[in-house]
């Protein structure tokens, strides 16, 4: 296993990775154009099956080099979201689709793409889920309690999840709807500067903050409503946890979010329109009970649809429990 990326790694001691050789990379690394002694090293060491690539660029850039002097060996990379602007490592995919035996990717929006857009093969674009990550047996809608009305965010609090874009609609809202609480679950990069909006825009009797520690469940059992306000995704594992919950979703119209909220559920892509028609949804949520409960029955039942696709855990088992068969 090869990083190219500083990260926190807590999967580093699990079982499955006794015996494993984890090498981190540091760059710049020194080496000659043309030349790949890391790189050479490794296949010279080792029998090498297979190559599963997933958000490195340094492998990326290198696979031509790898089909040149092992052209027998397959290559898969995984794929789970579009980037920002020009794709990010999807678009990397693309550029090196010559080199690539297959594209294992999460979302249909991201197979569309890749097949639609960037005209990539359909036999090598491989599309299973990340199913099973989290609980999909669910218990049933949630009802809403007899005081109040809770909106929660769970997510890394990130510029991609836009937890700002969260604190501004708690403004908003908690001046219509005074009822309305919020929970702000997760932390991450910019959560010094969610302590400051919080007490700019007066929420701290408003929005109550969670770390990461506390587990998701707890959230959600005191949750009538999960909101996304994500600037980009693939499709949320949150998603999932609610849904499983009992608890209907309202997000952003970003990545494959549409595969499971239907269009009641999506709020513009924009922030100001994301806050504008966001308002409307919570009032017919908090007015119309049957709305609410309408909105997760059918998150419910595109939730059931898209788990009896093959997940991404069972596909990547049979692909490397053949590499080793040969």
């Amino acid at each position: 296993m090869v990083t190219d990326h500083d990260s926190h790694s807590p999967w580093i001691t699990r079982a499955e990775l006794d015996g494993a050789l984890i090498i981190p990379l540091t760059f710049p690394a020194q080496e000659q154009i043309g030349d790949e002694p890391f790189l050479r090293a490794i296949f010279e060491a080792f029998d090498i099956r297979g190559v599963w690539l997933h958000h490195s660029q340094w492998l990326y850039d290198r696979l031509p080099w790898i089909k040149q002097y092992r052209p027998k060996v397959p290559i898969i990379d995984s794929l789970h979201i579009l980037e920002y602007k020009g794709g990010g490592f999807p678009a990397a995919a693309v550029h090196e689709d010559a080199f690539i035996d297959a594209h294992h990717v999460i979302s249909p929006q991201l197979k569309r793409w890749m097949i639609e857009t960037q005209k990539v093969s359909s036999e090598k674009v491989v599309l299973a889920p990340l199913g099973g990550l989290t609980s999909s047996e669910g218990t049933g809608f949630r009802a809403r309690t007899v005081n109040g009305f809770t909106v929660s965010f769970i997510g890394r609090l990130a510029r991609q999840k836009r937890p700002e874009l969260f604190l501004r609609f708690a403004k908003r809202a908690s001046k219509r709807f005074p009822e309305v609480r919020f929970v702000m679950h997760g932390d991450g990069e910019l959560d010094e500067v969610i302590g400051h909006l919080i007490d700019q825009f007066g929420l701290s009797d408003v929005v109550t903050r969670r770390s990461s520690e506390v587990p998701i469940s707890d959230t959600l059992v005191e949750s009538d409503l999960l909101l996304i306000t994500s600037i980009n995704e693939g499709i949320t594992l949150t998603t999932f946890e609610a849904v499983a919950a009992g608890v209907p979703v309202v997000s952003s119209r970003v990545g494959s979010q549409g595969t499971l909220i239907p269009p009641e559920g999506l709020l513009p892509y924009s922030a100001d329109s994301f806050l504008r028609h966001g308002l409307v949804t919570l009032e017919r949520l908090l007015t119309e009970e049957n709305q609410r409960r309408s909105l997760w029955k059918r998150e419910r039942e595109a939730v059931t649809m898209f788990d009896r696709l093959q997940t991404a855990t069972s596909w990547a088992k049979g692909q490397i429990s053949t590499w080793a068969q040969k």
